[in-house]
């Protein structure tokens, strides 16, 4: 089991390092935001396994939040970036 979760975090880890790596080298600014997008969801893996290894209480709940705030977020970002494509078209 310990190996398990020892595994599972430094893949999420090495997905954060990337994601991160993705928001400092985005050539645009939608790059950009799908890294912060990436490293949030990668973020929100991570919470669980800090409350099972460090024994943090409610980090459960506060990856639950996190998530439902990530939905609208990504939800805006796709309808500024389909009216600002309609705008360049036009």
């Amino acid at each position: 089991m310990d190996l398990t979760i020892s595994l599972i975090t430094l893949m999420l880890l090495a997905s954060l390092a990337l994601g991160l790596l993705r928001i400092a080298r985005g050539p645009t600014v939608t790059d950009s935001l799908l890294g912060v997008q990436f490293t949030s969801t990668v973020g929100i893996g991570l919470l669980p396994l800090i409350e099972i290894i460090w024994g943090v209480p409610n980090l459960i709940d506060i990856a639950l939040v996190l998530a439902l705030l990530g939905t609208p977020a990504t939800l805006a970002f796709a309808r500024l970036s389909t009216n600002a494509r309609r705008e360049d078209t036009e």
